[in-house]
C-alpha cells in the first residue's frame, strides 16, 4: 500500500512540473505574440475577422499551423517551444524511472499522440503551438483523474462528482489503473458512487476496462502470455468477482450484460460462482433448462443463446404439452410423441411438415406445425379432443427458428369467471395497438402479441431470464410478471393468470421468393406460399446472397459510368492554382489520364488494399442541397407558440349528439340492480319473520330470548335499509328523467391515448364534486365510454352519461386537456423548427459563404447526413420529454379552472434547450464527417500504379492522414459552428488530398517525407516563386 501511495506520489508530482511547464510557455508565448500599442490613430479596416479577433493572440495564430506549407520564422518562438519540449523530456526522464510500470504507461500513452517515443524515451518533433492548448487542457485532466479514479474506489462521491462535471470525457474511460470508474465503485462495494453513475452520469453499465493491446492484436503472443482478469472487465465482473451481492443484483438490474467476456475468457457468472449467494442468485436468475436434466444441472450458462455454436441443440432441452380446449392445465406429450413433434420442427432440406399424425390408444390426432393445434378423428365428437399445443423452451437454441408469442387469458378480475366468457375461441386475435373501448378481452382465447412484447421475450429467451417484472401489455395490465420457465404471466396480487406459447415464424419458400423473406400469416391459406420456418441460418444466407448481388450490380454499374473515374488533379483545393514547374512539362498531358474504377487486382489498389487486402468501392455522394433559406426569414418567436392561441388554434369543433340507446341501458341497468338488491331484502325480511314466529310458539328460554332479540334487530336494520332502498327507487325514477347520454364527437386520437384515456378516474371524481347525490349512486353516475369513429382510429367518440351539469363541466375539462394537448405539439412544433433553423443557418454557412470546391461538397454531404440523423434523434427524445411532462400536468389541468399550460410547457422546454443543446453534438459529428471523407474519397478509391506500393509509402500516407485527424480533433481552432471555424476545413481537405495525390504520384522523395518536412519544420525555409524557364536551377547549381 505504501508503495502505491508513493507511486501516484511521483506520478502526480511529473504532471504537475509539467503542467507548470507548459503554463509558462503559453505565458510567454501570449507575451511575445502580443502587438505592441500603437502610437498613432489605426485607420478603419473592413476586415470582419480582424475586428472579431480573439484577444488569445497565441490561439489566433495557431491557425497558421493548419496548411503543411505553413511554418514560423519566429525564432524566440521556435527557441521556446524547443525549450519546452527539451524541458518535459528532462523531466521524464527524472520521473519516469521512479514511477511503476503502470504509471509510466499511463503518461507515455498519453504522450504518445504527441510525437514522444517510448523505446528511447525522446519526443521525435518538438511541440507545436497548434497542439498547445489542447495539450495542457489534456494534462490537467489527467491529472484530476489520478484523484478522482481513487475515488471512486474510495467511496468520496464529491470528489468523483467534481471531476465528472469538468470533465465528462472520461465517465467510461479507464484511469490511471487500467479500470472504469464504474468497474472501480462496484469493485469496492461503492454502492452510492454506483447508483450515481448508472442513473445521473449515465455512465455505461457494461463499459470495459482497457485491454491488453498487445495480446489482443498479436496471436502470436497468446501461447506464453497470461492475461489479466481485470483486462476487458466490467462492473459486474468486479462486484461479481468480490462478492457484492446488492451492486450485482442493481447492475443486472440496469441491463448489465453478465455473459460478457474479459480477456481471460471470464464472464461475471464465472467471476461470481466461488460465492454461494451470488451463484444462488444467478440460479433463481436465470432459466438453467426445461428438461429434467437440464433443470438440474450444476453448470451455470457461460453465454446467449444467440452465441451457442451448435444450433439447433444436438441435446433437445424443451418439453412439448398440450392443453385440451376445455381444460386449464397443461398437460406433457408422452417421450415418443415428443421425439416425433420435434423432428418435425427441425431444419430440413426437404419440405417442411404442415402436418403430422400422432397414432395413440385412443385413436389418431393431427397437430399442425403451423397453428400448434391438435385435432382428432376417431371419436364421435371430435371437438373433445381438440388442444392447444406449445413447446415450452427456446425456438432458437431447439430449432434454429424465430417465433411469434401469443398469450392466453384464463382470469381477470375485470372478466367474468362465468357463463359466455368462458367459452373458448378457436380465432387467433390480436391485441389492438390503438385505444378501442369496444375491444373487450376474453378468457381461453389466444391472443398475439405486439411487435415491442415479442422483441422483449425473444430478448429475454436469449438471455435466458427467468422472469420478466412490470411488464406492460396493453389492455391486460401494466404490472405483470411473466414467467418464461413455467411459460405463465400473472399480476403482483395475483388476480390475473395467464399461459405463454410461441408458434413458428413462417416465410414463404415459393420459387420466387426463395431469394428474399418474406413473411406469412399462420393462419392464412397456405396454396402455392410453401411455407417453412425462417431461420437464422436462412436469413443470414439470404442477406449475403443480397449483399453480394447488390455489390455486383454496383460495380457493373461503376463500370458502365463513364462518369465515376478518379485522376490525380479531381477533388478539392486551390483550382485556380497549378504546380511550379522547373522542367516546364506539358501539363495538358495529364487530362487523359484517367482511371476507372473496377474490381480486378490488375494493378489496381486502394490504400484499404493495401492496408488491409479489403477492397470497398464506394460511389461518390451527390452534392448537398444549396440552403434555400436565410438567417432572416428563420427567427422563430416563443411567444407565437407557447400562448393561449396557440391552444385554441387548432381544436376541431365537438360535435354533440344525445344517446338515447345507451342512456336507456345505463338507467335501466341501474334500475335493475337496485331492484334485485330490493327483492333480497325483501326475502330475507320474509325468512326472519316466519323464523320469529316459529320461535314465539315455542317455550321461551333466557338463551331464546336472546336470540329472538338478536333476529328482532336483525329484521329491523332489513327493514330499515329496504325502506332506504325504496327511497332511492323514487329517487332513481326522478333522476332518469335528468340523467342523459351525449356523445361528443370529433375528439382526437392524442387527448383520448394521452390525456382522457388514462385519467377518466380522476374526471369523473371531479365531476363528481359538481353534483350532491346519495352514496348509492356515486361511482354509477356520472360514467364515461370511448368509442373510435370508424376512421382509422384517428378520431374518438366519448360518450358521458350522467346530469346537465355533467355534461357543462365535462365540456370545459375537454377544453382545457385540448388546450394542453395543443399547446404540447405546438412546442413539438417550436422546437422543429429551432432545430430546423440550426440546420438551415449551417446549411447557408457551408454551401454560401464558403468556396465550393469538390472535396467540400463531398465532405458537406457527409456532414449534412450525420445532422440530420442527430437532429432527428433531439426531435424526437424531446417529444417523449415534453409529453412526459404534459401528463404530469393533466391532473391540474382537470380541477384548476385558470390553468394556463403553456406558461409551464415554455418553462420546461427552454430548460431543456438549455441542458440538451444541439450545437454540442456538433464537434463530433464534424470529426465523423471526416473520418468518413477520408473512408469513402481516400482509403476506399481505386487507383492503378504502375507498380505496387511499398508498405513504406503506404505508411508516410497513413501517418499524414493520422497527423490531420489529430490536429482536427486537437486544435482548438476548429473548435465552434462559426462561419470562422468551418472555413479553416477545406484546407484541411487540401491537405489531405495533397497527401492522397503524392502517394499516387509515387514521387521519390515521398517515402522520406516525414523526415524532410520535420527539417523544414525545423529549419528556416526561403522559398523563390518565378516562371518556368526562368533559370531557378541554373542559379542554385551556380551557387
Amino acid at each position: 500500500m505504501a508503495h502505491t501511495v508513493n507511486d501516484e506520489k511521483h506520478l502526480k508530482s511529473c504532471l504537475s512540473h509539467i503542467i507548470d511547464l507548459v503554463d509558462k510557455c503559453l505565458q510567454n508565448l501570449k507575451v511575445k505574440q502580443r502587438p505592441p500599442t500603437p502610437t498613432t490613430i489605426p485607420q478603419p479596416s473592413n476586415n470582419s475577422t480582424a475586428a472579431g479577433a480573439s484577444d488569445d493572440v497565441l490561439l489566433a495564430n495557431s491557425q497558421l499551423n493548419n496548411n503543411i506549407n505553413t511554418f514560423t520564422l519566429n525564432a524566440d518562438e521556435n527557441q521556446l517551444l524547443d525549450e519546452l519540449t527539451s524541458d518535459i523530456q528532462g523531466t521524464l526522464e527524472q520521473s519516469l524511472p521512479h514511477l511503476s510500470k503502470i504509471c509510466s504507461n499511463y503518461v507515455e500513452d498519453f504522450l504518445h499522440s504527441y510525437h514522444y517515443d517510448r523505446g528511447s524515451r525522446t519526443f521525435t518533433s518538438s511541440l507545436t503551438m497548434n497542439v498547445l492548448c489542447s495539450f495542457y487542457s489534456e494534462l490537467k485532466g489527467l491529472l484530476a483523474a489520478s484523484e478522482a479514479f481513487p475515488a471512486a474506489f474510495n467511496g468520496q462521491l464529491t470528489i468523483v462528482k467534481d471531476f465528472l462535471k469538468q470533465y465528462p470525457m472520461f465517465k467510461d474511460k479507464p484511469g490511471l489503473w487500467e479500470t472504469t470508474l464504474l468497474y472501480s465503485a462496484a469493485r469496492n462495494n461503492r454502492f452510492d458512487i454506483v447508483k450515481y453513475l448508472i442513473e445521473q452520469v449515465h455512465c455505461s453499465v457494461n463499459a470495459q476496462n482497457q485491454r491488453d493491446m498487445s495480446y489482443a492484436l498479436d496471436s502470436q503472443t497468446t501461447a506464453n502470455f497470461t492475461p489479466r482478469p481485470t483486462a476487458a472487465s466490467t462492473a459486474l465482473h468486479g462486484a461479481c468477482f468480490n462478492s457484492h451481492l446488492p451492486v450485482v443484483q442493481y447492475l443486472v438490474e440496469h441491463g448489465a450484460d453478465y455473459f460478457i467476456k474479459n480477456q481471460a475468457y471470464e464472464t461475471p457468472i464465472m467471476n461470481g460462482e466461488h460465492n454461494p449467494d451470488i451463484k444462488q442468485y444467478f440460479q433463481d436468475y436465470l432459466v438453467l433448462g426445461y428438461s429434467a436434466v437440464q433443470q438440474h444441472s450444476p453448470r451455470l450458462p457461460d453465454r446467449p443463446i444467440m452465441d451457442e455454436e451448435q444450433r439447433p441443440s444436438s441435446t433437445p432441452d424443451c418439453l412439448w404439452e398440450y392443453k385440451p380446449i376445455q381444460d386449464r392445465e397443461w398437460y406433457k406429450f408422452s417421450s415418443g410423441e415428443a421425439h416425433e413433434l420435434h423432428q418435425a420442427l427441425l431444419p430440413s432440406k426437404e419440405e417442411f411438415q404442415q402436418q403430422i399424425h400422432l397414432k395413440v390408444r385412443h385413436g389418431l390426432y393431427n397437430i399442425s406445425m403451423i397453428e400448434f393445434i391438435r385435432s382428432g378423428k376417431s371419436e364421435q365428437e371430435p371437438q373433445k379432443n381438440m388442444a392447444w399445443v406449445r413447446c415450452r423452451g427456446s425456438s432458437i437454441l431447439n430449432f434454429d427458428c424465430f417465433s411469434i408469442w401469443q398469450l392466453m387469458l384464463i382470469q381477470h378480475p375485470k372478466l367474468p369467471s362465468s357463463g359466455a366468457n368462458l367459452i373458448p375461441s378457436l380465432q387467433i386475435k390480436q391485441l389492438p395497438t390503438l385505444i378501442n373501448s369496444r375491444f373487450k378481452l376474453q378468457l381461453n382465447t389466444w391472443y398475439s402479441c405486439d411487435a415491442k412484447t415479442n422483441s422483449l421475450l425473444d430478448d429475454s429467451m436469449n438471455y435466458r431470464r427467468k422472469q420478466l417484472i412490470a411488464v406492460d401489455i396493453p389492455f391486460v395490465d401494466d404490472q405483470l410478471q411473466l414467467n418464461l420457465q413455467t411459460f405463465t404471466f400473472t399480476n403482483n396480487v395475483k388476480t390475473i393468470a395467464g399461459h405463454l406459447r410461441w408458434i413458428p415464424k413462417l416465410i414463404s419458400n415459393s420459387e420466387q421468393n426463395k431469394l428474399k423473406v418474406v413473411h406469412i400469416d399462420n393462419y392464412q391459406t397456405m396454396t402455392n406460399l410453401q411455407p417453412i420456418p425462417l431461420t437464422t441460418k436462412h436469413l443470414k444466407e439470404v442477406l449475403h446472397m443480397k449483399n453480394a448481388n447488390l455489390n455486383q450490380t454496383d460495380v457493373e454499374q461503376m463500370d458502365q459510368d463513364d462518369d465515376v473515374i478518379i485522376t490525380p488533379n479531381d477533388g478539392g483545393g486551390n483550382e485556380g492554382e497549378s504546380d511550379d514547374d522547373d522542367n516546364g512539362g506539358d501539363s495538358s498531358s495529364n487530362k487523359n489520364n484517367k482511371i476507372s474504377t473496377t474490381t480486378a487486382n490488375n494493378g489496381i489498389w486502394s490504400v484499404t488494399d493495401l492496408n488491409e487486402e479489403n477492397t470497398v468501392i464506394q460511389k461518390p455522394p451527390s452534392a448537398v442541397p444549396v440552403a434555400t433559406t436565410t438567417a432572416k426569414n428563420l427567427q422563430i418567436s416563443p411567444d407565437s407558440f407557447f400562448c393561449e392561441t396557440a391552444g385554441r388554434l387548432k381544436q376541431p369543433p365537438l360535435i354533440e349528439k344525445s344517446n338515447t340507446t345507451l342512456n336507456t341501458e345505463a338507467t335501466a341497468d341501474l334500475t335493475s340492480k337496485l331492484e334485485s338488491e330490493n327483492q333480497k331484502l325483501k326475502e330475507q325480511i320474509e325468512q326472519l319473520k316466519i323464523e320469529q314466529q316459529t320461535q314465539s310458539q315455542q317455550k321461551m328460554t333466557k338463551e331464546k330470548e336472546q336470540q329472538f332479540q338478536e333476529q328482532r334487530e336483525r329484521l329491523d336494520k332489513l327493514q330499515q335499509q329496504f325502506n332506504e332502498k325504496k327511497v332511492l327507487e323514487q329517487k332513481l325514477k326522478d333522476y332518469s328523467k335528468q340523467i342523459k347520454t351525449v356523445d361528443y364527437n370529433n375528439i382526437e386520437l392524442v387527448v383520448v391515448q394521452q390525456y382522457l384515456w388514462y385519467k377518466t378516474d380522476k374526471i369523473l371524481k371531479y365531476l363528481n364534486t359538481k353534483q350532491r347525490m346519495d352514496d348509492y349512486f356515486v361511482g354509477k353516475v356520472p360514467k364515461m365510454a370511448f368509442n373510435d369513429n370508424n376512421n382509422n382510429g384517428e378520431i374518438f367518440i366519448v360518450s358521458v352519461t350522467g346530469f346537465q351539469i355533467h355534461q357543462d363541466e365535462f365540456k370545459l375539462v375537454l377544453q382545457r386537456i385540448q388546450t394542453l394537448s395543443n399547446v404540447t405539439q405546438s412546442a413539438k412544433d417550436y422546437y422543429q423548427r429551432q432545430s430546423t433553423k440550426s440546420v438551415e443557418t449551417l446549411t447557408q454557412i457551408l454551401t454560401q459563404q464558403i468556396h465550393q470546391s469538390q472535396d467540400w461538397k463531398y465532405y458537406t454531404k457527409y456532414f449534412f447526413q450525420l445532422v440530420r440523423e442527430k437532429s432527428k434523434e433531439y426531435v424526437k427524445l424531446f417529444d417523449e420529454y415534453i409529453t412526459k411532462k404534459s401528463k404530469q400536468l393533466i391532473d391540474q389541468c382537470i380541477v384548476d379552472v385558470e390553468f394556463q399550460p403553456w406558461v409551464e410547457l415554455r418553462k420546461q422546454t427552454d430548460k431543456y434547450m438549455k441542458n440538451k443543446s444541439f450545437t454540442s453534438e456538433l464537434e463530433l459529428l464534424k470529426q465523423q464527417a471526416l473520418d468518413e471523407y477520408i473512408k469513402l474519397q481516400v482509403l476506399s478509391q481505386q487507383l492503378k500504379f504502375d507498380k505496387k506500393p511499398s508498405k513504406r509509402s503506404t505508411q508516410v500516407m497513413n501517418d499524414f492522414i493520422d497527423k490531420v485527424k489529430q490536429d482536427f480533433k486537437t486544435n482548438q481552432t476548429y473548435v465552434g459552428s462559426e462561419f470562422k471555424h468551418f472555413k479553416l476545413i477545406p484546407k484541411l481537405l487540401q491537405r489531405i488530398m495533397l497527401y492522397y495525390r503524392c502517394f499516387y504520384l509515387q514521387l521519390p522523395l515521398y517515402e522520406s517525407a516525414k523526415e524532410l518536412l520535420e527539417k523544414i519544420e525545423q529549419n528556416t525555409v526561403i522559398t523563390i516563386a518565378t516562371s518556368t524557364g526562368s533559370g531557378k536551377r541554373a542559379l542554385f547549381e551556380k551557387e
